[in-house]
């Protein structure tokens, strides 16, 4: 990425191409209407054909590189456009997290609970039954992806991952 696709330039990018193309547009139109003119201008002389001829050899060499020149800036817009999308989507992402993190979030604060719940019954003595001896063994069974590898809810509050 070059550093007219920065996120915070591409903005400015993107506007600043569109106004050189809409320059080039202008100056495509207005050498055009100078052509007709000078063929007009051209055709009234009496020896006027090859004056015709060479202007109109020179505007469309001029005209072919203005054409390759605005390709060129056409390209490079649409790779800013590509660049200023591919930003915004990585800000609404940063802005709202996605289905999965959300997920992911309740998972860590329920877990979260039944671990206080255990250290709560256990700290105070009482007394435990089966459905919590259940719910706490939830803990252990139950694995998700943490980088390349799975880990239990247990390991991952145990390793103070999920605090």
């Amino acid at each position: 990425m070059g550093p007219l696709h920065d996120p915070a330039v591409v903005d400015r990018t993107c506007v600043a191409l569109v106004q050189l193309l809409n320059r080039v547009n202008d100056q495509l139109a207005g050498r055009r209407a100078g052509l007709e003119q000078t063929r007009q201008d051209c055709l009234r002389q009496r020896d006027g054909r090859r004056a015709w001829f060479e202007a109109k050899a020179e505007h469309d060499a001029w005209r072919a590189r203005a054409i390759g020149w605005k390709r060129q800036a056409e390209d490079r817009l649409l790779t800013a456009k590509e660049h200023r999308r591919q930003a915004r989507v990585t800000m609404t992402q940063q802005r709202e997290p996605s289905d999965a993190q959300r997920t992911r979030n309740a998972l860590h604060q329920l877990a979260l609970a039944v671990h206080r719940h255990q250290q709560a019954v256990q700290a105070d003595g009482d007394n435990q039954d089966q459905r919590d001896r259940l719910l706490w063994a939830a803990l252990d069974e139950i694995e998700i992806p943490c980088g390349a590898v799975t880990a239990s809810l247990r390991a991952l509050l145990d390793a103070h991952i999920w605090t």
